[in-house]
């Protein structure tokens, strides 16, 4: 027995009239069980809704308040016990900036899987996209969008999957903010990501594979953010605050974690890590610092404080259970650590402009620690086995 509830009402306040234009829905459920509802207030709405199989639910809720707007809506479920709910509200009044489509597209394959599309309302929103892909079973996505010309793509494959996008949610209704990219994809089983846009032309990608990994990236501004990774129970976290940073992780292993910290503007924050229960940890505020962080052994940890200009940090460890700390304070500081040997530990600490430090330790419980305040300083360290 199959269940529709549907409801069309399309409103147009012009010269006191009130009477549907240019709205359309189309309904296909096969099964039985299923729960469809469709409402649209305005014009110009278009809805799709396809569901197969049995008791999969969906509801589309559609208000265009601009005659030049386009909204367009389209779920298409195959399993059962599926829910995807989408909520589009075209409410931009402001030519250019105001006009466009809003656009949204859920399509869930598998059982009890849901997806969530909020877009709007603003007063400049428009021309934004949102796209959820889930395959398998019990898996989670939610997309929140307002503001202008923002992008969202969820793409999971797996079971108990849960991906969450939310753009420009935090900004003030006269705030600026648009162009945001954010896209998720997910392969394995009980994998999380979390995605915050709030400002202008923020990049964020968080590739996931495995299981029971999580991500998180936060951005502010207008930043780029990449998180790639492979393997079980890893982490990684970036947050940006400021204008044009960049932060990048890498992880494959179990129980890797890597956080990635970026305030004023220009920093570059690079982390690789391929083995098992590493953690690297990049702090960088200030503006064109630069941190390179690689971890290829096992149970290694580094942790990287740049607070300044110009300033440069890398570390390779391709040992176990190997220790750096770098800090960094004041302008065009260098320091490099390498440690190929096992269970090493370096420290770095550098306050002043033009310093210098070389680290590489090659043995095994090898501890090295340098110290340069002031100006124009340069220390070595090579210690072989």
């Amino acid at each position: 027995m199959k269940k529709l509830n549907l409801f069309i009402a399309s409103l147009l306040l012009t010269s006191g009239a009130a009477f549907a234009q240019n709205n359309v829905a189309n309904v296909s459920e096969t099964g039985e069980n299923h729960y469809g509802n469709i409402q649209q207030q305005g014009v110009r709405n278009e809805a799709n809704l396809i569901q197969t199989n049995k008791k999969n639910s969906a509801f589309i809720t559609q208000t265009n308040k601009n005659e030049l707007n386009n909204t367009f809506s389209e779920v298409n479920q195959t399993g059962e016990n599926n829910l995807a709910t989408v909520k589009q509200i075209g409410s931009g009044t402001l030519d250019g900036a105001g006009n466009g489509e809003l656009k949204s597209f859920i399509a869930q394959s598998g059982n009890r899987n849901e997806a969530t599309q909020l877009q709007g309302p603003d007063l400049n929103q428009g021309k934004s996209y949102a796209e959820i892909l889930q395959s398998g079973s019990d898996n989670k996505a939610t997309q929140e969008q307002v503001k202008y010309g923002n992008s969202a793509l969820i793409n999971q494959s797996g079971n108990m999957n849960v991906a969450i996008q939310k753009q420009d949610l935090e900004l003030t209704p006269t705030a600026a903010g648009s162009y945001n990219y954010a896209m998720i994809a997910q392969s394995g089983d009980g994998n999380l990501a979390t995605q915050t846009q709030n400002g202008a032309f923020n990049v964020a990608h968080a590739h996931q594979t495995g299981s029971y990994n999580k991500s998180e990236q936060v951005q502010m501004g207008t930043n780029e953010a990449f998180v790639n990774q492979g393997g079980t129970y890893s982490y990684a976290k970036q947050t940006q605050v400021g204008e044009e940073n960049m932060a990048t992780i890498y992880q494959k292993g179990i129980s890797n974690e890597a956080v990635q910290y970026q305030e004023l503007a220009s920093n570059v924050a690079l982390a690789t890590q391929a083995g098992d229960e590493n953690s690297s940890f990049q702090t960088q505020v200030g503006t064109m610092n630069n941190a390179v962080a690689t971890q290829l052994g096992d149970g290694n940890s580094l942790d990287q404080v740049q607070e300044g200009c110009w300033n440069t940090a890398t570390v390779m460890q391709s040992g176990n259970g190997s220790e750096t700390a770098q800090n960094q304070y004041g302008s065009h500081n260098l320091a490099i650590v390498n440690q190929p040997g096992n269970s090493n530990a370096a420290i770095q600490l550098q306050d002043g402009e033009w310093n210098s430090s070389i680290i590489t330790q090659c043995g095994t419980n090898d501890f090295a620690s340098t110290t340069q305040i002031g100006y124009a300083n340069n220390a070595a360290i090579v210690q072989m086995p």
